[in-house]
């Protein structure tokens, strides 16, 4: 539900013309430009079809998922953690993996960064970052 409640305001603004899905993810979001979302374009994020290296293979206890999952967590983070802190630290870290373009891939990590991308077009901040600038 949650990628297409993402995907729905991101293919509106698309149609509005004030989303070009056509422009490099780095362009709108400059934060992500060293991370493989970079080079993606917005169709490719929109589409699911970036080359990034992230496993959601949720039985394996040290698949990215878990990671990233930690780095989210609200909860205080174990003494020694070193890893990034929230959902917006974590998509700069991601790595490439294949090209971006060549096939599906579902991973969740393309709505959140579909979801960086709607904010700045959109100038409205996400949940998470108006929770922490109250």
């Amino acid at each position: 539900m949650t990628k297409s409640m993402t995907g729905l305001p991101a293919e509106i603004l698309v149609v509005e013309g004030k989303l070009d899905d056509n422009a490099l993810v780095s362009s709108i979001v400059p934060e992500l430009a060293d991370s493989a979302f970079g080079s993606a374009t917005v169709r490719q994020v929109m589409d699911m079809t970036t080359g990034l290296a992230y496993s959601e293979d949720y039985s394996d206890p040290d698949a990215d998922i878990w990671i990233y999952s930690r780095a989210a967590s609200p909860l205080p983070k174990p003494t020694g953690y070193e890893g990034p802190d929230g959902y917006f630290e974590y998509l700069q870290t991601v790595k490439p993996e294949g090209d971006h373009g060549d096939a599906f891939h579902y991973k969740t990590i393309n709505t959140d960064a579909l979801g960086w991308i709607i904010s700045r077009v959109s100038g409205l901040l996400p949940i998470q970052q108006r929770r922490t600038e109250r």
